[in-house]
């Protein structure tokens, strides 16, 4: 029998398996075996050193996937996502514990809201709640950003999921292809894959019942311009001088673009293009 739910955790680029590291992380899978009996999977580079064979527990519901060298996490996330018999998977670090119940009601809510990610409200080391959604902006000065804010009964949206954490819809997520792994960068991966979702209907939202919390200080999105920020406005807005929307896709921008959305972009290039501006403007208003 297939479960609805799985569970991802993926292990941070400075995770060398210390002791402290070791023992949470083989605590956190044996919490999660104990209470879900549901499939694990830990995606990890060779360069972690990760010692899972000292788990004290053994079962074919855990399994890894290793990579030679260290890649992004959306690329991690893709490759176990590509893997995943059930149709909800939860991706988590290694560095946090969770408070999720995985029943009917949670189920009944994802079918209801069809997102292809349900994201959490998150916690400090402190337990202190931090902004668990990000809003969009734009301006004609500095272009497209997000600003980080909290939860609320009118505020429920997120741009994309914070640190990649959330319950992943595996078909929806299939339906628009993952994240991009030519972006290497977190911030600029988030966002295109957030944006991609929303412009095809496929909405991020927060669920009342998914709890995350760290247990060190939480990782900053590097948000600095960069030839990924260049890419990712070739990709969605196509701006002249990072200001002005031109509706038509040059040569040059095109072979920025993947194979697979090429003929997306060719054949629908003026809405979807225009439908991603109005929706970082409007972004307030559809809340």
């Amino acid at each position: 029998m297939v479960s609805v739910f799985s569970f991802v955790i993926l292990l941070r680029r400075e995770y060398r398996d210390r002791p402290e590291e070791r023992e949470h992380l083989h605590a956190l899978i044996e919490e999660l075996h104990e209470r879900f009996r549901v499939p694990i999977t830990i995606v990890l580079y060779k360069g972690n050193n990760a010692s899972l064979m000292k788990l004290s527990l053994s079962s074919e519901l855990i399994q890894t996937i290793i990579f030679e060298e260290y890649s992004s996490a959306g690329h991690y996330i893709n490759s176990a996502l590509d893997q995943a018999k059930s149709p909800y998977c939860c991706v988590i670090w290694n560095d946090m514990n969770i408070g999720i119940n995985l029943d009917e009601t949670l189920t009944s809510w994802l079918l209801e809201q069809n997102c292809i990610c349900a994201v959490s409200f998150n916690f400090d080391q402190f337990n202190e709640l931090q902004p668990s959604l990000v809003q969009p902006v734009f301006n004609k000065v500095h272009g497209f950003g997000t600003i980080p804010v909290f939860p609320s009964t009118e505020r429920e949206d997120s741009l994309f999921p914070y640190d990649y954490m959330g319950i992943y819809d595996v078909e929806l997520f299939k339906s628009v292809h993952g994240y991009d792994t030519v972006f290497l960068e977190g911030f600029w991966q988030l966002s295109d894959f957030g944006l991609s979702s929303w412009v095809r209907g496929r909405p991020i939202r927060i669920c009342s019942g998914f709890k995350t919390r760290y247990l060190e200080e939480i990782p900053v999105l590097e948000t600095s311009k960069s030839k990924h920020m260049r890419r990712f406005e070739a990709k969605h807005f196509n701006f002249s001088l990072g200001v002005e929307l031109q509706i038509q896709i040059s040569r040059k921008h095109l072979k920025l673009i993947p194979e697979y959305m090429k003929e997306d972009y060719q054949k629908e290039s003026r809405v979807f293009l225009q439908q991603g501006k109005d929706l970082i403007i409007n972004w307030n208003h559809e809340l």
